[in-house]
């Protein structure tokens, strides 16, 4: 998509962590996480949560951090579930 001139759109990046987290291959998932993050945009919570739980599941307790405290400083604290999130990542 890049080297065609393309920029992927929030549902794309979406749509790819989601493919990565189906595989349970949530390391390969975290760069598009970065990605998306650092393009302004947000991931679904859904997409979050499995990401953060599989991250944690694999010991990367500090990528699983990072999410949670970036959603967090996105205004994404004030969601029932971000609970979860947070205790997922041991935070």
């Amino acid at each position: 998509m890049k080297a065609k001139g393309l920029v992927p759109k929030a549902d794309t990046y979406d749509l790819l962590i989601k493919g990565y987290c189906e595989h349970k291959d949530f390391i390969g998932a975290y760069p598009w996480y970065r990605e998306m993050f650092e393009n302004h945009f947000l991931p679904r919570l859904s997409t979050c949560k499995e990401l953060v739980i599989g991250l944690r599941g694999q010991g990367r307790l500090q990528e699983a951090q990072i999410i949670c405290l970036e959603m967090k400083a996105k205004g994404m604290d004030n969601w029932s579930t971000n609970e979860d999130l947070l205790a997922a990542a041991k935070i």
